[in-house]
């Protein structure tokens, strides 16, 4: 029996080790969605983002980086279509552009979050605003009703 308590250990050891790496591959998300859900994939060099049309108020963004580089989300609420932004700089002039109403930051190749964010009705652009992502078509539509 006493042969079997360090197998014992190391076969415990590995299982905590790979739940605590499962949990942080989830890229901190929260489990909670409040409002409507709008699944957001990124990758290079597009934004797809569904549904494209959401009732206004609470609005969760599920998303995932697919792509090999990082990328971010803007939720910027404008009047341009998302293709017509100011980008004099390599991104985009975010307080020239319209509101920010919301940010994820840091989504690294093969993770994602979930943030929920209060939306007004109108119109707005999810763009990736790292230098060149923007020009590089990583933009899309989303409209609050």
């Amino acid at each position: 029996m006493d042969r079997l308590a360090p197998t014992s250990a190391l076969l415990l050891a590995v299982t905590l080790a790979g739940a605590f790496d499962a949990a942080a591959c989830s890229g901190g998300r929260q489990a909670q969605v409040t409002g409507n859900l709008v699944r957001v994939d990124l990758s290079e060099w597009s934004i797809k983002a569904k549904p494209a049309s959401v009732p206004a108020g609470n609005v969760t963004f599920a998303v995932e980086n697919r792509g090999h580089v990082t990328h971010e989300l803007v939720i910027l609420k404008t009047d341009e279509p998302p293709a017509a932004l100011p980008a004099p700089e390599g991104f985009v002039d975010e307080s020239a552009a319209g509101e920010t109403a919301g940010t994820l930051y840091d989504l690294r190749r093969g993770r994602g979050q979930t943030r929920t964010f209060s939306l007004e009705p109108g119109r707005y652009a999810l763009i990736c605003n790292l230098v060149g992502h923007y020009q590089l078509g990583m933009r899309a539509a989303l409209e609050a009703r």
